[in-house]
């Protein structure tokens, strides 16, 4: 078949556009799947977890306030208080709550579990309230036969509420199994759009290669002075495209911040757990592979925190943090572990078995990271760290507690890691931080910010407001930076001792 130059140069661009068409459509689709996978999360699976979490123990309460009911004949008794508020108004608003929830579950047995758990805790609560009628005063607990009768609806409340906690958490395991079966979902998306980003740049640029020879060749067969024409026309159309793609790429990246968001806590959730506080995150580009991370284990009185500092920065910084994320969450959630430094041991075999430790010796994917659990009744602090160390200021003194010297993930001369526990006092600043403002040049002679320096700033600004001390960190590294590049992901975290 004989075609005109012209028809060739449009035969090489349908190429291209196909090819291109046919790779934006697969990293929409992409895009549409994960974002569906953590609407589901966020909107339904999180907020039921919790829920059940509160219904669990309402559960548990409800059967140890009504033993404390039949045993002790003390009227002001805190757990009859509790059991009072309980028929009040907890159990009413804890099922308003957990209605609207139940009603976008799409598992008709879950439904069906969650509807038979709430009539049989409904049948207890009567129970109970037999309990609580027999027994109204102290004069009533000297009544032999009353004693009888509530002893023996006490043994049927906690057998029922037995039952009922078991059926509950076979509901929660089942979530969880769904939960951790979406995040693998959605990081196996994750790590699709980014392989179908690269795909369409790399065939967009070799057919655009192909393209440009071949309209050469053409040219030297045919004219000369059309070819010239034909040649810068190409060009401008081969640009267009690669500035087409650039924004596809750019919307992709966009996208995985806002996922990325959904993983860091809210503000308001920091509020909460942490008090006053404050959170200095910049990221180097527009994904980080710093993380901070906080969790309230109220079941154990704790509340768990950390700054991460995951291997890289950018796209691929992020991806670490997903996964790193994910292992601190299994720890904490699903392992139960307790203290700081077998969590970082746990942390360390999940974040190898995600990156298949030992494929090779030049795979270090991995976080460095300081990591606190926090006991708020007790004021007492539990710290272990990967590289990354804990400071606290008190009464303008600076202690810094150090990490051990081995990352998260591969690492030959792997050791167990080490925990400090530090009790805390009224208006100290607890300090974490990855080494992004370490390590930024700056400065008159352009060097490195470094510890020293640091930890002398940390102690100067200890007594502002936290809100304060973090205008006064970006006030000094933008000085510090001036006109130089900003190296590294940048986090500081403060938190001032004031429960």
């Amino acid at each position: 078949m004989n075609l005109s130059l012209n028809q060739k140069i449009a035969l090489g661009f349908l190429v291209l556009i196909l090819t291109y068409g046919g790779m934006g459509y697969i990293s929409l689709n992409n895009l549409e799947r994960s974002r569906a996978i953590t609407n589901k999360n966020l909107l339904i699976n999180q907020p039921s977890i919790i829920l059940l979490n509160e219904l669990k123990l309402m559960v548990v309460n409800s059967r140890n306030f009504s033993g404390t009911w039949v045993t002790l004949d003390i009227s002001n008794n805190p757990d009859k208080k509790a059991l009072v508020e309980i028929h009040a108004s907890g159990y009413v608003k804890l099922k308003e709550q957990m209605e609207p929830k139940i009603a976008l579950w799409s598992n008709e047995a879950d439904e069906d579990s969650i509807a038979s758990v709430l009539r049989d805790f409904e049948e207890v609560l009567v129970m109970e309230k037999t309990i609580m009628s027999a027994l109204p005063n102290i004069d009533a607990y000297q009544d032999f036969m009353v004693r009888v009768e509530t002893e023996s609806t006490l043994e049927n409340i906690e057998y029922s509420s037995n039952i009922i906690l078991e059926h509950l958490e076979v509901i929660l395991t089942r979530f969880k199994e769904r939960t951790d079966k979406q995040d693998t979902e959605m990081l196996a998306s994750f790590e699709s759009i980014r392989y179908s980003n690269i795909f369409l740049s790399v065939i967009a640029i070799v057919i655009g290669i192909i393209v440009t020879f071949y309209i050469l060749r053409v040219v030297r067969l045919e004219e000369q002075k059309r070819a010239v024409v034909a040649e810068r026309d190409a060009v401008q159309e081969q640009k267009d495209i690669i500035e087409e793609i650039n924004k596809e790429i750019m919307a992709s990246i966009n996208y995985a911040k806002r996922i990325q968001t959904t993983i860091l806590p809210s503000q308001t959730t920091l509020n909460e757990q942490l008090g006053d506080h404050f959170v200095f995150y910049k990221p180097r580009d527009i994904v980080s592979g710093d993380f901070y991370w906080c969790i309230n284990r109220t079941d154990q009185d704790v509340v768990w925190i950390a700054a991460a500092d995951c291997t890289g920065h950018g796209v691929p910084g992020a991806f670490v943090s997903f996964v790193c994320h994910k292992a601190l969450n299994e720890c904490v959630n699903d392992h139960e572990l307790t203290d700081t430094a077998a969590v970082l041991d746990k942390a360390t075999e999940l974040v190898e078995a995600a990156f298949g430790a030992g494929v090779s010796e030049n795979v270090k994917d991995g976080m460095d990271i300081a990591l606190c659990k926090i006991t708020l009744s007790t004021k007492k602090l539990e710290f272990a760290g990967a590289h990354n160390p804990a400071y606290i200021v008190r009464k303008g003194e600076l202690t810094e507690y150090k990490g051990d010297k081995q990352p998260i993930g591969a690492y030959e001369y792997r050791k167990a890691f080490n925990s400090h526990r530090i009790e805390l006092q009224h208006n100290d600043m607890i300090y974490l931080a990855s080494d992004g403002f370490l390590d930024q040049f700056g400065g008159p002679k352009n060097k490195r910010y470094q510890s020293k320096k640091f930890k002398r700033f940390l102690t100067e600004i200890s007594n502002a407001k936290p809100a304060e001390q973090q205008e006064k960190l970006e006030a000094e590294l933008s000085a510090w930076q001036g006109e130089e590049q900003q190296l590294d992901d940048v986090l500081v975290m403060g938190i001032r001792v004031d429960w």
